[in-house]
Order: C-alpha cells, then sequence, then structure tokens
C-alpha cells in the first residue's frame, strides 16, 4: 500500500462548511437585527474571507480574526454592536454545524480499515474540536490538530512539524495531504515535501500552478490512489 496515514483538511473537504457557516451566520446576524440582510452577509463574507488571507501569511493572528470580522462588518453597515460579543455567539453557532460532504464517512470507513486518519485545520479550536467531536467520523480519526493549538498555521512548516512530531511512527513517505485549498493544504504540502492530493470539485484553476501530486473531483477517487 503506497499511503498509511492520511491527513485530511476538515472544511469543505470532509465537512459541509458552507452549510455550517450560511446557518450559523444567518443566526448571528438575526441577533443583531441584520437576518435575512443580503448586503450584510456578502460583506461580511468579503472581509472574512480577506482575513483568513491576512492569517494564511501570518498578518493577523486568530484572535483578531475572530472579532475584527465582526467589528468591521458592524462599522461599515454603520451599526452600534460590540464585536467581540457578536463573535462568541457566532462561534457558539458555528460549533453545532457538523454536516458531511457527500461520501466522507464512507471514505472515512473504509480508509479507516487501512490507513491511519488525522484531521489538520486552521479551523477555530472550539469550533473544530465541538464539530469532530459530534460527527460521526470520529470514530475512524486518530486525533485532530488544530493550528490554533500549535501556534502555527497551514501552511507554515512550523505547523506540519508540530503535526509529524505528535503521529507515532510518523513516515513522510506514507502520508498524503488531501484538502481543498492550494494557499493552506496544497501550499502546505509542498512546503515540507509531502504528497498532496488537492480535491477541487468545483473545477477551479490552479492560480498558484502548484505541483499537486494527485488531483480529484470526487472523495471516492481517494480509495484508488491509496490502494
Amino acid at each position: 500500500m503506497k499511503y498509511t496515514i492520511l491527513l485530511f483538511d476538515a472544511d469543505d473537504t470532509l465537512f459541509d462548511f458552507q452549510k455550517a457557516e450560511e446557518k450559523a451566520l444567518e443566526e448571528t446576524l438575526d441577533a443583531y437585527g441584520l437576518g435575512k440582510n443580503n448586503a450584510a452577509t456578502a460583506l461580511y463574507h468579503k472581509i472574512n474571507k480577506q482575513l483568513w488571507i491576512d492569517f494564511e501569511a501570518g498578518k493577523v493572528s486568530k484572535p483578531v480574526l475572530k472579532v475584527k470580522r465582526f467589528t468591521e462588518l458592524f462599522q461599515q453597515m454603520g451599526v452600534a454592536a460590540d464585536g467581540r460579543a457578536c463573535s462568541n455567539v457566532y462561534i457558539e453557532n458555528l460549533s453545532k454545524g457538523n454536516d458531511l460532504l457527500p461520501d466522507a464517512l464512507h471514505i472515512c470507513r473504509e480508509l479507516s480499515k487501512t490507513c491511519r486518519l488525522y484531521l489538520v485545520t486552521n479551523g477555530i479550536a472550539k469550533v473544530q474540536h465541538a464539530r469532530f467531536e459530534a460527527s460521526e467520523l470520529k470514530p475512524y480519526f486518530k486525533d485532530i490538530f488544530v493550528s490554533e493549538e500549535s501556534g502555527y498555521q497551514k501552511p507554515q512548516v512550523e505547523y506540519f512539524r508540530y503535526v509529524f512530531d505528535r503521529i507515532p511512527d510518523f513516515e513522510k513517505a506514507q502520508a498524503l495531504l488531501i484538502g481543498d485549498s492550494l494557499t493552506s493544504d496544497m501550499q502546505g504540502g509542498w512546503n515540507v515535501g509531502l504528497d498532496t492530493c488537492w480535491y477541487n470539485p468545483n473545477h477551479k484553476e490552479n492560480e498558484k500552478r502548484l505541483a499537486c501530486t494527485y488531483e480529484i473531483d470526487d472523495l471516492k477517487k481517494i480509495l484508488e490512489i491509496v490502494k
């Protein structure tokens, strides 16, 4: 067998983060009088996307990101509200979203019979642990590594060293990193010399021209790669 250690990204690779985020954001904004406000939702996504880009680049910390996205939203929408308090409400709501993408459970169940599975995620620790603990995936994974608890994040080399040091008998040649993000997953794998599998169901262009070991548009194809 070519790979015996599989490092899975969580959101939009196994977990349906878009569904969880949409529901959590709607519930949160509704509590602040912005429910079903398309302009507020679009603005939040714009602010949040840029902050996550800055986070991956090491320009902003996770605690700042969590609050600033709501502080900026309220400022630009002219709403007098506490961004930190709103962030806490949102995180509680998001922690409940553990829906999986199609085939994720089946794939992980099958792979766990011959491989050791680990989650590697840049998500918020409180959110990711809550979702993982309540997920049907939990029995099939050996551990979860959240960037917030390591002090680093994907794609930083230090984050992956943190992960490698905590996996028993880790051998890089037997490991495969699977994720949907070019900037955090694929770039991170390239940075540390890991084989990578880009999960690209929407056939996005590889704008960074990163040399991914594999590219798939269906999670079931991982079964063939691992054999």
